[in-house]
């Protein structure tokens, strides 16, 4: 199945504004998304031309706030760690630091996890043409990407070195890392991972349990991220349970995107 583009106007997934849609690349195509994808979501399997997209957000938004104003961070980020993994100047040290503006870097990746979007055509076209409603987390995220608030209040975000080149993204899940053992404790959040990040918004209200990864603030900024790239983490974590875990998630809105052409040496 190639690509289909199907509505020209409709209320934007981050403002809520009725406008013209605009195609948003989830990550940015300079974060090395501009190639062939496969992209699996419930069961289904669709080609999409040039990287992972979707047509769900207003040009204002699109442009003016996710292009000019953040989405320099998530590319800053990439073009730094790929530099690291290409040629391996990462060896003589584990940690990477990197200079980046954490606010701008979080409010690029909510801006690309809000106007995500893989819905068969007509579910699609039902959620453009319908105003904004109660959506839960998504709306703090909404507030939060469009300054209406300066911190995400119910949100710790964790990340970790992801070098894999596929795609994944689930807006909302959760999962119990030992359910098992005695630390049996739920985990619900927003998962969001590409080359070279992971990134995890843990929803506090609703998780007994943290993550043992390096967090992100969200109230203020910070001048770089310290990037550990020989810690351990499998490409299919938390979003595919092991022995000891489960995952909850409707499967609908699981998304994963894998290259349909290879990128340099990144690890498949």
């Amino acid at each position: 199945m190639g690509e289909r583009i199907f509505m020209l106007e409709g209320y934007c997934r981050i403002c809520g504004d009725f406008s013209r849609l605009t195609v948003d690349h989830i990550p940015p195509k300079a974060c090395g998304n501009a190639l062939p994808v496969e992209v699996e979501f419930f069961h289904k399997k669709k080609t999409i031309q040039r990287g992972l997209s979707a047509k769900t957000i207003c040009g204002k938004c699109n442009n003016e706030r996710l292009g000019a104003m953040y989405d320099n961070e998530l590319v800053r980020i990439y073009r730094e760690m790929d530099l690291y993994y290409q040629t391996s100047l990462y060896l003589g040290s584990r940690f990477v630091r990197l200079n980046v503006d954490t606010v701008s870097l979080v409010k690029s990746a909510i801006g690309h996890i809000l106007a995500a979007n893989f819905s068969d055509k007509i579910k699609l076209q039902r959620l453009l043409s319908e105003p904004l409603s109660d959506e839960g987390i998504f709306d703090e995220y909404r507030d939060y990407f469009l300054g209406r608030s300066n911190q995400l209040e119910n949100f710790d975000v964790y990340y970790w070195y992801y070098p894999f080149k596929n795609i994944k993204l689930i807006p909302y899940y959760g999962f119990v890392p030992d359910y098992f053992g005695t630390g049996n404790y739920p985990v619900f959040g927003t998962l969001f991972k590409f080359f070279p990040i992971a990134l995890f918004f843990l929803h506090k209200p609703s998780s007994k349990s943290l993550l043992k990864f390096p967090t992100i603030p969200t109230d203020h900024q910070l001048p770089f991220l310290q990037v550990d790239m020989r810690r351990e983490v499998h490409e299919l974590w938390p979003d595919r349970p092991d022995d000891k875990m489960i995952v909850l998630l409707n499967q609908e809105s699981d998304v994963k995107a894998r290259a349909k052409a290879t990128r340099g040496n990144a690890k498949t």
